[in-house]
């Protein structure tokens, strides 16, 4: 079985003035802390989710040969059922 990073680690962004935008146009921009995960959810946590559940693997996710590429086009449902699930 593949060993998959833990989707249960977080690091955190402190909150501060950033800038935003592209040149020319960029701004100033007051954002809050928050956290981010350490590891994406990849395909295979999609797949291994899916396999533990039976909900359908979304058509945006990969294959075998791209599992270890990040998970795109999932609906919040889907991502928040992965990380319920704490697949790793």
């Amino acid at each position: 079985m593949r060993v998959l990073p833990a989707l249960d680690e977080f690091v955190e962004i402190p909150g501060g003035h950033y800038q935003l935008g592209e040149p020319g146009e960029a701004r100033m921009c007051r954002l809050g802390a928050l956290l981010i995960g350490r590891w994406p959810v990849i395909n295979a946590h999609v797949h291994r989710f899916a396999a533990a559940t039976g909900h359908p693997v979304p058509h945006t996710v990969s294959a075998e040969p791209l599992a270890d590429h990040p998970a795109t086009g999932l609906s919040l449902a889907d991502a928040g059922g992965v990380l319920r699930l704490g697949i790793g």
